[in-house]
Parts: structure tokens; C-alpha cells; sequence
């Protein structure tokens, strides 16, 4: 990422994707070199600049160079915000696969990548023994090459004790329920047909009150998603 943003020509900004909303926005408009105005057309020094102002000043931009480091850390907050510079910009991120984040996957389909290779546990391990002795970790070397997925740096952020629980990786990602949804309904359905074929009117009340709660938990469930 370094290398990139020291010789691609062009205006570039390189920004972290785990910094606020106004720490990224500054770095890209200081990257840039915009002038950041206020409603009434006055230049304001860097000090006073507010964040809608900036994504004013950004959006006007068109193909320029964003470097965004770590991108798979992003806040949803901050997805919306780069959204809508994507088609405008020329996009280089680094990221650990998978992606799990579905929002995250539309904000990077169709754009070109560079796809590294992970290096193999045997070569991990040899090289977590001589940097655990460097850095003086406790981390077990098995326990760290696991966790770095064959990646040097995020073997060193593992040794030092940096990195992500497994149990706590999937917090604040977003989990699949359709199939639940669809079995939900299918079941609902599927209680009315027997209702019917047993004349029994507790039981086809009880799936249409199955069924309008479905439509109500949709409603909301969606109406979060947009959020």
C-alpha cells in the first residue's frame, strides 16, 4: 500500500478504514489537496472543517487515487460514506479474506485486485519462532501462525496479542436468516393447508396469526437492513 501511494502519479490519498468518519475524510481531502468550502463559498482553514463539507468537497472529485488500508474493518457508517466516490475514484484496498461483510462485497464487485498468496505454515512457524524471541511474546507460535492466515505482519499483531479472538470475529457482521425466514413460512403455509384439511378453525387462526406476525418481523427486519 505504501509502494503504491509513493509512485502512482496523480492526486492519491491513503487513509485507514478503522479511523472515524472525520479523521477519513480529512485524510483524503488533505491527500487531494481540496479546498474545503462552507454553504456560503468561503474557504475554511483545516481546523474548522466539519464533515459535511468535506463529503461536499470529495464528491465534486473525479479520478483520483484512495488508498484505504485494512478496508475489511470498515464501520457500516463509513461504508455509506465512500459509497458514493466509488464509480469517481480509483480504488486500492487492502483487506483479509473472506469478507463476510455483504456490504462491504458490493462496495468492492467489479473492481480489479491483486490476489497474494498466503505463506505456508511450515515457513510461518520458522519465522513466528525467530520473531517471538525478537519481540519477547508468551503467544503460542502454533497459536499465532493459525491466526495469521499465512500472513507475515498479522503473524506479528498475533504474537503480540493483537488480534481478534475467534469468538468474537463474527460480532457486528451480518448473518444470513433467509433460510430460517423461508422455513418460518413454509411451516406457517404449510398449517394452513392442514387446517383446512381437518376443518379445525383453532388451528387456521393460529397460522394466520403465524402469518401476520412473518409480515410484521419482515417489515421491521428490512427497514433495519436499510439502516
Amino acid at each position: 500500500m505504501e509502494w503504491c501511494y509513493k509512485y502512482i502519479e496523480g492526486k492519491k490519498a491513503i487513509i485507514s478504514a478503522t479511523s472515524t468518519s472525520k479523521e477519513m475524510m480529512t485524510g483524503i481531502c488533505v491527500g487531494w489537496g481540496l479546498d474545503v468550502m462552507n454553504p456560503d463559498g468561503e474557504i475554511m482553514p483545516r481546523s474548522k472543517w466539519q464533515l459535511s463539507w468535506m463529503l461536499e468537497a470529495i464528491n465534486g472529485e473525479t479520478g483520483n487515487w484512495l488508498l484505504i488500508d485494512d478496508i475489511h474493518k470498515i464501520s457500516p457508517s463509513n461504508l455509506q460514506k465512500l459509497k458514493p466516490i466509488r464509480d469517481r475514484c480509483k480504488l486500492i484496498c487492502t483487506l483479509i479474506q473472506p469478507i463476510k461483510k455483504e456490504e462491504l462485497k458490493r462496495l468492492l464487485w467489479g473492481l480489479y485486485y491483486i490476489d497474494l498468496k498466503p505463506i505456508n505454515s511450515k515457513d510461518m512457524r520458522r519465522m513466528g519462532d525467530k520473531a517471538a524471541i525478537k519481540i519477547s511474546s508468551s503467544t503460542p507460535i502454533t497459536e499465532a501462525v493459525h491466526a495469521s492466515r499465512g500472513i507475515p505482519a498479522q503473524l506479528f499483531h498475533a504474537l503480540r496479542g493483537e488480534v481478534t479472538p475467534e469468538a468474537a470475529k463474527t460480532r457486528e457482521e451480518e448473518i444470513d436468516i433467509s433460510p430460517v425466514l423461508i422455513l418460518v413460512l413454509a411451516c406457517i403455509m404449510g398449517l394452513r393447508y392442514l387446517a383446512r384439511g381437518l376443518e379445525s378453525s383453532s388451528l387456521y387462526l393460529l397460522s394466520g396469526l403465524g402469518m401476520a406476525g412473518a409480515v410484521i418481523f419482515r417489515f421491521y427486519l428490512f427497514k433495519g437492513m436499510k439502516k
